[in-house]
């Protein structure tokens, strides 16, 4: 019985998105030669493409099932390794909002806690932060440490073996 990981399974997606992409590369200049020229024939290269087409369409129906069938913990809460991928990406966001809303080490035009001295007009007034430093410290702390708790979780699910046949995959595409 042939195991498969997610590891495995992306990099036999991008082994194939790259055999395709190096064939389509090659297709327009096949059109034309000069006499004497020696390149590899418009329809060879045309099956190429569509036989990685077809091969990365199986892996990403299978790496689906896989996402679907691996379960994974984070904290204490347990879900399929396809709801943590879609997971890590809102927190992955809160992070980034939260980072950029963090003080700079030196104080930029339109950044949230630029100082004061920043302005050259004494009648310009200035908008105040409406939460206090630490706070934004607390939140981007928070969201980079829960989504630090997913891609951890995600890591561990996709090096857990499944065999071929549970995600309706070809071993033949992992070579």
């Amino acid at each position: 019985m042939r195991l498969v990981d997610g590891f495995q399974l992306r990099l036999a997606l991008k082994t194939h998105e790259l055999r395709r992409d190096a064939a389509i590369k090659q297709f327009q200049d096949s059109l034309m030669a000069f006499p004497g020229e020696t390149k590899p024939a418009p329809t060879t290269l045309d099956t190429t493409i569509a036989e990685a087409e077809r091969a990365i369409v199986q892996l990403q129906v299978a790496q689906m099932r896989y996402n679907l069938n691996v379960l994974v913990e984070v904290g204490t809460e347990r879900m399929t390794l396809a709801a943590a991928i879609k997971e890590v990406g809102g927190w992955g966001r809160a992070e980034k909002r939260w980072r950029s809303a963090m003080p700079a080490d030196r104080p930029r035009a339109g950044r949230l806690y630029a100082s004061r001295e920043q302005s050259r007009s004494k009648d310009a007034e200035h908008a105040s932060p409406t939460l206090p430093q630490e706070q934004v410290l607390q939140g981007a702390h928070t969201a980079t440490r829960i989504a630090a708790k997913y891609r951890a979780a995600i890591a561990k699910g996709n090096a857990k073996s499944v065999p071929v046949g549970e995600i309706g995959l070809d071993p033949e595409l992992l070579e």
